[in-house]
């Protein structure tokens, strides 16, 4: 080197920049290489996830190859009892007609010996008369040489003349007795009379139904612009429904205006065959007409009748229209005093009905025994997809009989029975029926007391289901052990998609579980685990199944004991995921510190469009923190942040970071 070289002098300023883009380079690099080690943690744990899918996968089959030998085996079984069944049939019918063809014989027979007793009294009373007028003629006539028959002449001595009169043959061969009938040439003369040839008859059009049709299409708008001072289409709304509630039809006039409208298919303007009456306190009467309305209509497919008192009396007239129409798709009964005896004519209207879909029947003080009219309806029908019973007062036994019927069904999707009593053992019932059903998709169970055994059947259930997509368990009693269960249906499951699980008693133990049930899963794209007791070591589990799972969407995990340590795992999670869009953790202590963890995550995240950090102790250092991220940042869309501790000017900061005005930010 040159001595007299003379080297550059850098300022104070420029060495300290200088170290400020080392520094950041360093942390570039440092960063980079723990992301690199993610990723190839990630890889390491998908094999192992690839491993467990394969397992799960044989599993599978072994249980689909024994559920197919096991229908098989009861295919054979039925088979043999239709055998034994047409067997018993045929010989019961030949014992009836052994014996009637023997009480036929008998009287066949009896009647031959009446008539041969009859013929021989006469033959033996006309040759006691010939013998006596023979022996007059002899008294007479002492030399006569005629036979009594007149052919022949005798020796004249009475022996042989009597011996002559007393030979039969000469007597039976003048006088030959008539044939005799057989008792089968008798029995032929017998016939049975032919069974009278019935023809169905429709029903006779009930008074109802004649007062509904009087007059006709006409009459019934003629009678509407009359009652209501409006033609119907006056009451179309923008959707094209027929809306008529909160006392716009509070009249018996009015309500039987409508059921005229129904009757006469009278075509309203616009009109997509949905009418709703809620809030009209319709009653008993008026629920008479709307019967009769839904009975004859051929445009009505929705009816909501919310809210109306009305009782068993009345929704029998709504049921046997529901039986009748082919038309009608939903029915909304809700907040009505319809009991077990109303549920019993809806029941028998869903089992007869060709069209029926939707049934809404919650808060309507229905029981065990209103749950059974209703399985049979589920069971029998060919249409029913969706049954809401939520807010009623079913128990286990109800719950039994109602999972009978979603066994048998082949349409029903949804079944809801939140805020009921069904209990651990109504759980179990309801997860033998999820096991089998080949149709179920939505099961909804928040509020009925279930605690981890209950989980544990709700768990097999999910696992064995070939169509069960969502499960809804908010406020119950599941801790960790039956979060355990629901994790190993969550693993097992092909189909399972939503699983809620808020408002329950999960801890950290609990969530290890959950944790490792969404690393591991394929399907799952929501967890709700919100009001929980999970903790920083939960949010670890949480945050490695985030890192590992190529389906999770949405994570709720709100009012928790999340703290900065959790909001770090978290956020591991956050920075690997390319999956999730929406991370709720509102309601926790994150603090600063979680807020700087949570910023980092953001600016390597690629996926996360809404986040919700609201009430979560965070101040204006840590805000600053988040700032950062929400510059980096190219998908995030909406922040709530509400409820810290932010003073106006790092909220105008955080505007300015936003810089977007078509997003939402909530400060």
């Amino acid at each position: 080197m040159d001595p007299n070289l003379q080297l550059p002098q850098f300022r104070p300023q420029e060495v300290a920049l200088v170290d400020v883009v080392q520094q950041f380079t360093r942390e570039v690099q440092e960063l980079t290489t723990q992301r690199n080690q993610a990723v190839f943690e990630r890889d390491q744990i998908a094999a192992l996830n690839e491993q467990l899918v394969e397992q799960r996968d044989q599993a599978v089959r072994e249980r689909d190859q024994a559920t197919a030998k096991y229908n098989q085996a009861a295919l054979k079984f039925n088979q043999a009892i239709v055998k034994f069944n047409q067997h018993a049939h045929q010989q019961q019918a030949l014992s009836v007609e052994r014996t009637r063809s023997e009480e036929e014989r008998a009287r066949s027979e009896e009647r031959g010996d009446l008539k041969r007793d009859r013929e021989m009294q006469g033959l033996v009373s006309y040759q006691a008369n010939q013998i006596g007028r023979q022996q007059k003629r002899r008294a007479y006539y002492p030399n006569a040489t005629h036979s009594p028959n007149g052919s022949g002449s005798g020796s004249g001595s009475g022996g042989s003349n009597v011996s002559s009169v007393g030979s039969t043959g000469s007597v039976n061969n003048k006088f030959p007795s008539p044939p005799l009938e057989s008792p089968l040439e008798s029995s032929k003369s017998y016939r049975y009379p032919a069974a009278p040839k019935f023809r169905i008859e429709p029903p006779a059009p009930s008074q109802l139904d004649l007062d509904l049709l009087e007059g006709g299409e006409n009459g019934a708008i003629n009678n509407f612009q009359k009652v209501f001072g409006k033609l119907p289409s006056a009451f179309v709304d923008n959707g094209k429904n027929l809306v008529m509630m909160n006392e716009n039809c509070n009249t018996i006039e009015k309500q039987k205006a409508v059921s005229r409208i129904l009757a006469t298919n009278y075509n309203v303007t616009d009109w997509n065959g949905k009418l709703y009456l809620n809030s009209n306190n319709i009653g008993d009467e008026g629920a008479k007409f709307i019967g009769g309305g839904v009975k004859m209509s051929k445009m009505l497919n929705t009816l909501g009748l919310e809210n109306n008192n009305i009782s068993a009396e009345g929704v029998r007239y709504i049921g046997e229209g529901v039986r009748v129409s082919n038309s009608f798709t939903t029915l909304g009964l809700e907040n009505n005093p319809i009991g077990d005896e109303g549920a019993k004519y809806i029941g028998e209207g869903a089992k007869m009905s060709k069209s029926l879909t939707t049934m809404g029947l919650e808060n309507n003080n229905i029981g065990d025994e209103g749950a059974r009219y209703l399985a049979e309806g589920v069971k029998m029908s060919k249409t029913l997809t969706e049954l809401f019973l939520n807010n009623n007062n079913i128990g286990s036994e109800g719950a039994k009989y109602l999972s009978e019927g979603v066994k048998m069904s082949k349409s029903l999707a949804t079944l809801g029975l939140e805020n009921n009593s069904i209990g651990d053992e109504g759980a179990r019932h309801v997860g033998e029926a999820a096991k089998i059903s080949e149709s179920l998709i939505l099961l909804c169970l928040e509020t009925n007391n279930i605690g981890d055994d209950g989980a544990k059947y709700i768990g097999d259930g999910v696992k064995m289901s070939n169509s069960l997509t969502t499960v809804g368990l908010e406020n119950n009693n599941v801790g960790d052990a039956g979060a355990k269960y629901i994790a190993e249906g969550v693993v097992m499951s092909k189909t399972l998609t939503q699983l809620y699980l808020n408002n329950n008693n999960i801890s950290d133990e609990g969530a290890k579980y959950i944790g490792e049930g969404v690393r591991l899963s394929k399907s799952l794209t929501t967890l709700g685990l919100e009001n929980n007791r999970i903790g920083d070591e939960g949010a670890r589990a949480i945050g490695d199944g985030v890192k590992a799972s190529t389906s999770l969407v949405l994570l709720g995990l709100s009012t928790n004991n999340i703290g900065a340590e959790g909001a770090r795992h978290l956020s591991e999670g956050v920075k690997m995921t390319k999956s999730l869009t929406r991370l709720d953790l509102f309601d926790n202590s994150v603090g600063d510190e979680g807020a700087r963890f949570i910023g980092q995550g953001l600016r390597m995240n690629t996926s996360l469009v809404q986040l919700y950090l609201d009430n979560t102790n965070i101040s204006t250092e840590g805000a600053k923190h988040i700032c950062e991220g929400i510059r980096t940042s190219k998908t995030l869309t909406t922040l709530g942040f509400t409820r810290n501790k932010l003073s106006q000017a790092s909220k105008n900061e955080m505007r300015q970071a936003w810089n977007n005005q078509s997003n939402a930010l909530y400060l």
